[in-house]
């Protein structure tokens, strides 16, 4: 079973902190980033292929190539 979900047969209903200054700090912490959503930050970027390879290889570490064609948005 998935943390955070309640079996159907329980008949126990969740509840969710009010929208007032108690619960504030409840929603705070439930909406914030935390640091491990932020941790991709921290990984290097190359703006070349070849700096990337050439740090991959030194590193014994895989690359990821990125690659599109076309509009950001599929506008194309």
């Amino acid at each position: 079973m998935l943390s955070g979900l309640v079996p159907a047969q329980s008949g126990a209903v969740p509840t969710e902190p009010a929208l007032d200054d108690a619960g504030f700090a409840t929603w705070r912490d439930r909406i914030r980033i935390t640091d491990a959503e932020l941790a991709w930050e921290q990984l290097p970027w190359y703006v070349t292929y070849n700096e990337g390879l050439q740090r991959a290889g030194v590193e014994g570490k895989p690359l990821l190539l990125w690659v599109m064609n076309g509009h950001p948005l599929g506008c194309t």
